[in-house]
């Protein structure tokens, strides 16, 4: 009874004291998560080296590149001013920084989330709805993947609240933020879009509604124009706005030649995954991908809370209908091609949250002992996070992953592809000293292409599905000095490698220097030196 007592006091407590203690607590939970299953041993991949080279670029140069640019350049620019910062030695220090950022910002954003759902929800079903975004297991596992979700999902939720204010000078201020937004990603455009439609709705009686909005218009522009200027200015380069009318192009094929060679690249990328991208493939993905997406956190609550949201329309209400519709734009566009990736619909989980809260306002207002069920609640939902966490994504994997690529950079130089582990190679595989990664950019000879398919490396991938048969593969690369065979027995690789690794003796030129399972691995990696 005690216990339940001071969870009513704490709760029902309007002091500003207690609401930041509270806070304070969904805080440390969502930062307490995401360093529980952040790990050093791996490094970057895939996008977010994308990220950190283009980071690194900027950095050293002192101003973005002007040979090529990529799509998403808020996140490295923000790393950029970060790593400037700071003075280590070693590059890896700076991957991790880069993770820690990610994790940091992912982390805060539930202060944010707390301030847009309490414009619609009172401060105890907030404080759920804050905890339910704090510990959403898709969202603490991408934020230790140092990609830019968290900072544009940080973004347009400061974005929402700021505009959703009585105040005009910050209503003005949430299309400055738009525009950071659509730095950060191009999705932004689509949160700007949402709070132009409802800035005209929402002053449509007032005097001078219409040069009102051209100014919050133009503040917005202003924000996006030097970067625009940096892509429009890099040959085959495309700004925002061009790669946005390309994008709805390709739902209406013509025979006009495509505007860049990237465009052209990128659209015959898409046709080898689906030669027939349509609105019709769209409708059949998005729901699908929605559905995953919704599971473990969403799935019971989110639904039933959307349909509750309708009760008592206002304007307050109906901007965030109009942000979730108009946001969800390009998942489906993502969904057309299709792209098989649930992280496009990241962005709708502050709208998950505020309708999760209505569902739980709903149920617990049914339950007399609704106060004790508060703290009862947060645990199963931490609980089930942790339970789908470690269900879904194979930590111990990559942390073998990588202690085993870390190996092969070590004591190997040219090597057969493994996919998809051998992504772990390149982060680990850069030069350790920074001021050597520095010297690097500081120097490359700068053409079309990217500094990061440049980047120094020790150990040269060749891949074996180009090759028929083992002989072929070690002597047709022979000139390459093929030293070592990867080889994990998985399917997916060609048979000839599968039989080396479960008849380890039928070649006798292969002598066998690694095995995995000699340390206790669940990932079983052979490696085999070629004695030509």
């Amino acid at each position: 009874m005690k216990f339940e007592m001071n969870v009513n006091s704490m709760l029902f407590n309007t002091s500003k004291t207690n609401s930041l203690y509270i806070l304070g607590g969904v805080f440390f939970l969502a930062l307490i998560l995401r360093l529980y299953y952040y790990n050093t041993t791996v490094l970057l991949d895939l996008d977010s080296m994308d990220f950190f080279s283009y980071a690194v670029d900027i950095h050293v140069l002192g101003t973005l590149p002007e040979n090529y640019a990529i799509a998403k350049q808020g996140w490295p620019v923000f790393l950029a001013a970060l790593f400037s910062i700071f003075n280590f030695d070693y590059t890896e220090t700076y991957m991790q920084l880069q993770k820690i950022s990610a994790i940091f910002l992912s982390s805060i954003t539930i202060f944010p989330v707390y301030l847009l759902c309490r414009k619609f929800l009172e401060r105890k079903y907030s404080f759920l709805s804050a905890a339910i975004f704090a510990s959403e297991p898709h969202l603490v596992y991408n934020s230790i993947t140092g990609n830019s979700e968290s900072l544009y999902i940080l973004c347009i939720i400061v974005t929402i609240v700021c505009f959703m204010s009585q105040n005009k000078k910050i209503i003005y201020f949430s299309f400055i933020l738009a525009g950071i937004s659509s730095i950060v990603r191009p999705e932004g455009l689509f949160v700007f879009i949402s709070i132009s439609i409802m800035f005209l709705v929402r002053f449509r009686k007032e005097h001078l509604n219409i040069p009102k909005y051209i100014l919050a218009a133009t503040l917005f522009m202003l924000i996006l124009s030097p970067i625009m200027i940096n892509q429009e200015k890099i040959e085959d380069g495309e700004s925002l706005f061009v790669r946005a009318y390309n994008s709805i192009g390709l739902y209406f094929p013509s025979n006009e030649n495509p505007s860049s060679v990237d465009s052209l690249e990128q659209d015959q990328k898409i046709q080898q995954i689906n030669p027939k991208i349509s609105i019709i493939t769209g409708i059949e993905n998005f729901p699908k991908y929605l559905g995953w997406v919704l599971i473990p956190t969403f799935i019971l609550l989110a639904p039933l809370g959307f349909i509750l949201f309708f009760r008592n329309m206002e304007n307050k209400k109906l901007t965030i209908i109009v942000l979730t519709a108009i946001t969800a734009i390009p998942a489906f566009y993502a969904y057309s091609y299709p792209l098989p990736e649930i992280k496009y619909l990241f962005f709708l989980f502050p709208f998950f949250c505020i309708f999760s809260g209505f569902s739980l306002k709903l149920f617990l207002e049914k339950i007399h002992a609704k106060n004790f069920l508060l703290i009862i609640i947060v645990v199963v939902i931490v609980s089930s996070s942790v339970i789908f966490m470690d269900y879904k994504y194979d930590f111990r994997h990559q942390d073998e992953s990588s202690m085993i690529a870390k190996y092969i950079v070590d004591n190997t130089r040219v090597i057969n592809g493994y996919y998809p582990e051998a992504k772990y190679i390149e982060a680990m595989d850069l030069p350790k000293d920074w001021s050597e990664l520095k010297n690097f950019y500081a120097n490359v000879d700068r053409d079309k292409t990217s500094t990061r398919s440049k980047l120094p490396h020790k150990i040269l991938i060749i891949d074996p599905n180009e090759y028929d048969s083992m002989e072929e593969l070690i002597f047709s690369s022979k000139d390459k000095k093929l030293t070592h065979l990867i080889l994990d027995g998985k399917e997916k690789n060609p048979d000839f490698l599968n039989q080396v690794y479960f008849n380890e003796g039928a070649l006798p030129y292969l002598e066998k220097v690694y095995d995995s399972s000699e340390l206790g691995y669940n990932y079983h990696v052979k490696i085999f030196k070629i004695d030509f």
